[in-house]
């Protein structure tokens, strides 16, 4: 209860979302879409309240998320590649993923970090960066473009598009991503997984 209103009200839509849709053994998909209805929900609470600043605030928050989602899914794409060319090198493999993390760390701070909306770019140099933070990271960040994509087709109106989502979802339960993909007539970009 101590945490700021934005973050709070964004955390019981969150929660709320998986009460109403949880993709059975699609974990990042149901963390990853709660967080889409999470934010989107924080702004449309503070709106309809006529709170213009929280309501901004949780604006900003989400396209935070959505810029951080996409740099932590380019550094697992890298992280990957890296790891594939040295398979049968241990040593190899730990130096090329030492590498991945040291230029991760650099474009945080000077690429990502300055267009981040009310974040200290201080802190981002001291933010851990390992495959175990790097996996939590993606479990609630991934795709997140791909549900902002479904809101504005949905001329952004949530309730449609959580509809939409939950119906894609449900029309591919082995790949509610790929389901969101084709009915948004975009293929994966070369850094996206199909999950």
């Amino acid at each position: 209860m101590r945490a700021d209103s934005t973050f709070l009200a964004n955390t019981v839509i969150h929660e709320l979302t998986h009460n109403t849709f949880y993709a059975p053994g699609q974990a990042v998909f149901n963390e990853s879409f709660a967080n889409f209805v999470g934010s989107r929900g924080a702004q449309r609470y503070f709106l309809v309240r006529g709170d213009t600043s929280l309501a901004r605030q949780s604006e900003d928050d989400w396209e935070n998320e959505k810029l951080l989602g996409a740099f932590w899914g380019a550094v697992a794409h890298q992280l990957d590649s890296a790891y594939a060319a040295h398979r049968d090198s241990r040593v190899d493999r730990l130096a090329a993923r030492d590498s991945v993390y040291a230029r991760a760390r650099l474009a945080l701070v000077h690429d990502v970090g300055p267009r981040l909306r009310h974040v200290p770019v201080a802190a981002l140099g001291r933010m851990r960066l390992d495959n175990a933070s790097l996996l939590a990271r993606r479990i609630y960040l991934t795709h997140l473009e791909l549900f902002d994509e479904v809101y504005a087709r949905e001329r952004d109106d949530l309730p449609r598009a959580v509809r939409r989502l939950i119906a894609l979802a449900r029309s591919r339960p082995a790949d509610p991503y790929g389901a969101i993909r084709d009915w948004l007539g975009r293929p994966p970009s070369p850094t996206e997984s199909t999950t």
